[in-house]
């Protein structure tokens, strides 16, 4: 199957190759981008970046309790370094889905490295 359903090649360079994948929600915000790439010791390595949003907003009404949450998440910071969050992106279909493999299949023989 093609790449192309969601999913977008952005570049492509003699030791690496970038894939966009698009969020069924719409937002670019939420968006993935995929790098595979080939390093000289011909290990092959995938790495996935997205947007990672801390939003006290979601299903929050009341003020107080918003305000509230966004004093833990500072001192969840200053204390320990960092916090805790989750990630998601939404697959609806199946062939959003086949894309998605497509792309990781034609960046895995890219770099000879198939089954």
């Amino acid at each position: 199957m093609p790449i192309s359903y969601r999913v977008m090649k952005t570049h492509e360079f003699e030791d690496s190759v970038f894939y966009r994948v698009a969020c069924d929600c719409c937002d670019e915000e939420h968006d993935l981008t995929l790098m595979m790439e080939m390093d000289k010791d011909n290990i092959l390595t995938l790495s996935v970046f997205g947007n990672l949003e801390c939003s006290v907003w979601y299903g929050n009404k009341n003020w107080f309790v918003r305000f509230w949450e966004k004093i833990k998440k500072t001192i969840e910071i200053w204390y320990r370094g960092y916090f805790s969050a989750n990630y998601e992106m939404m697959i609806f279909d199946e062939e959003h889905l086949d894309s998605f493999i497509s792309a990781l299949q034609e960046a895995k023989e890219k770099f000879g490295k198939e089954d």
